[in-house]
């Protein structure tokens, strides 16, 4: 056999064995190999440490190969021994399993040192989906996927890692309610006026209920109902698995998003009532009046309910009663649903300040200050940190106890959207038109 035809075998030979290389020894070794076997490789593919820079024309670089085997058939087939010894010496080693919200990381190697991932930093973007419409709604993240709504119409299913689209639902309105998702179904409302019930793996509707106005409520799922408030004034109860209503409570103005505590929900409507009815019949248990007109939903912890007003106070009330415990008093239009975690009550009020008020007596921990009035961005606790937007076009994330700056991230446009805390990622929707998923 000539020089030629045994270069040509052994580059055949050797491109078989780089294939099962690729298959069977880990990233970390492969990396090692190339870069203490550069005289072994074809001049022009070895550049600066990484293999094939640019990609090149498929055609060059057989011809390449080639005209290099036929020059250097012994390189060839040192390269060729040297995989097969490390085929032969290394121990097998387990695929690594993944596992959905986890860090990938490289496999453990015998006898090297491990290699070091870059993990993004807090408040870094792990990734965004373009809607091409605002995104005001509050999005909803149950196992591996992101549920969330935009306007014209679109509620979609995002892939929680990746942020690529698996499905969409259009409605004949906007999308400004947020979701629930129990078990395989999501309740959503819509400016259509209509309540539906979609189906979790493909989208499509189970069941819809029609009321009487816009819907911008979020709805709250307890035992076999969805609550869930609508413009016409009414609150519904409806039957989670088909839709008809097992009552409706008359409030008067848009009710806002319900919600559910020891058998009670609370509620309220437009010209500033809060309302608690009996969740199995639907009949008023108090109601009380506050300042002025609200746009706030309330929040329920222990025995008192908190919710902002437009006179720019935050109320507290007594959940058995409706009597006024305290308020706090702030410069602006407070319309965010507040927040309550380790006894402090956060608030986003129009003054361009998110608050933090101590849960017993009202009084003010920490005030910090942002750009931008914080309008519907209702803010959320997690992790030490409490993560709210602004019409300052950010995303905040501050400190709990001290109310200091950890980061913020600067978007496109306002951020109207209630932030999502799941799998050490923030999720929130922008009216650039944007979703984004962030380093938590």
């Amino acid at each position: 056999m000539n020089k030629r035809a045994l270069a040509v075998y052994t580059l055949i030979a050797m491109i078989v064995l780089l294939v099962v290389a690729f298959i069977f020894i880990p990233p970390g070794v492969l990396a090692i190999l190339l870069g203490v076997l550069p005289s072994v490789v074809p001049p022009g593919l070895y550049l600066t440490g990484k293999i094939l820079d640019t990609p090149p024309d498929p055609l060059q670089v057989i011809i390449a190969l080639c005209e290099w085997a036929r020059r250097s058939w012994r390189s060839v087939l040192r390269s060729g021994l040297v995989v097969l010894a490390v085929l032969f010496v290394l121990p097998p080693v387990e695929p690594a399993r993944f596992r959905p919200g986890a860090a990938s990381a490289p496999v453990p190697v015998p006898g090297f040192p491990p290699v070091p991932v870059a993990v993004p930093a807090a408040g870094r973007l792990l990734w965004r989906h373009k809607t091409g419409q605002k995104v005001e709604s509050r999005p909803v993240v149950v196992r591996d996927t992101v549920y969330v709504g935009s306007w014209y119409g679109t509620f979609m299913a995002l892939d929680v890692r990746s942020g690529l689209r698996r499905w969409t639902f259009t409605a004949d309105g906007s999308f400004f309610s947020g979701a629930v998702v129990v078990q395989d179904t999501a309740y959503v409302g819509s400016k259509d006026q209509r309540v539906y019930a979609l189906d979790t793996m493909l989208g499509k509707p189970e069941w819809l209920f029609a009321t009487d106005g816009d819907i911008r409520s979020d709805p709250v799922v307890a035992g076999d109902k969805v609550f869930i408030g609508s413009a016409d004034g009414r609150l519904y109860a409806l039957h989670t698995a088909t839709g008809k209503a097992h009552w409706s409570y008359r409030a008067g103005g848009e009710v806002s998003g319900p919600a559910v505590s020891g058998g009670v929900v609370y509620l309220a409507s437009e010209e500033g009532v809060v309302h608690a009815v009996d969740a199995d019949s639907g009949t008023l248990i108090w109601k009380r009046r506050m300042g002025a007109k609200t746009d706030s939903s309330p929040v329920v912890a222990g025995r008192t309910v908190f919710i902002g007003c437009e006179d720019g106070k935050v109320y507290a009330l007594d959940a058995a009663t409706g009597e006024e415990r305290w308020t706090y008093q702030t410069h602006g239009e407070v319309d965010t649903r507040p927040a309550v975690a380790g006894g402090i009550v956060y608030a986003g009020s129009q003054d361009h300040k998110l608050y933090a008020l101590d849960a017993l007596t009202g009084r003010e921990r920490w005030a910090h200050p942002v750009e931008g009035p914080i309008h519907f961005s209702g803010p959320v606790v997690a992790g030490g940190r409490v993560y709210f937007g602004s019409e300052d076009d950010r995303v905040h994330a501050v400190n709990a106890v001290t109310g200091e700056t950890e980061w913020s991230y600067l978007t496109g446009a306002d951020i109207n959207s209630s932030p999502t805390v799941a799998g050490g990622a923030v999720f929130v929707g922008g009216d650039d038109g944007y979703v984004y998923a962030l380093r938590a």
